[in-house]
């Protein structure tokens, strides 16, 4: 996760540190959402893990507890992203607007290099949609800040909810990504509203048949 996807997310190259180890609050944030024990792996043959999903449960209070992180952070790029993170969980208004208690979140998924290209992170995404599901949660969430993340999410046909260019972030009054790169121009928020169903979670009077798996 370290060389795949902190050092080349988008967010860290629109903002101009690319190619910088994450800071030890970055690396708190990757640990936990291991913990959550809802994450999923894909291994080679030899099994070497060559991707990774992490996901974890989210509430209402998730934009609070990312700003409370950022000032753990020193002021500059570090700070500014956690503080982005927040403004995303909170500023789509998703629990108000689906009536949730909680938000199973697709929170990053990085495939190695030697590995891209193959559909990895497509299937990586979408076991983690069925594990949501087979979970029983409400809500499914992917916050794409790739434009091959977005094409994913699109391609399973889940609806956009929300979105913001990078180069329209304002924070304190400043456009905080002044080095926004294509093919990554925006941020996008895509959800997915799973159905009750009594054959993996407690019955659902609206819901008659299996909510199937994104193809």
């Amino acid at each position: 996760m370290l060389e795949s996807y902190y050092k080349y997310e988008p967010v860290v190259i629109n903002i101009g540190i690319q190619g910088t180890e994450p800071t030890e609050i970055w690396r708190t944030m990757m640990y936990s959402q291991v913990k959550a024990g809802l994450s999923i792996i894909a291994e080679d043959r030899d099994n070497c893990v060559i991707g990774a999903a992490l996901n974890y449960v989210t509430s209402i209070h998730e934009g609070k507890e990312m700003y409370n992180l950022a000032r753990c952070c020193a002021t500059g790029p570090h700070r500014d992203i956690v503080e982005f993170f927040g403004y995303i969980a909170e500023t789509p208004k998703l629990w108000e607007r689906y009536c949730v208690h909680s938000i199973f979140e697709q929170a990053s998924v990085a495939v190695s290099q030697d590995f891209q290209g193959l559909g990895i992170a497509r299937r990586l995404i979408q076991e983690s949609w069925v594990l949501a599901r087979d979970c029983g949660y409400r809500l499914f969430r992917l916050d794409c800040n790739s434009s091959y993340c977005a094409r994913i999410a699109t391609g399973f046909g889940w609806p956009l909810v929300w979105s913001i260019p990078f180069s329209q972030y304002v924070r304190n009054g400043e456009v905080v990504f002044k080095h926004v790169k294509e093919p990554h121009t925006v941020c996008r928020v895509y959800v997915d509203y799973l159905r009750y169903c009594k054959t993996y979670c407690p019955p659902y009077k609206g819901c008659q048949t299996l909510t199937p798996p994104p193809f």
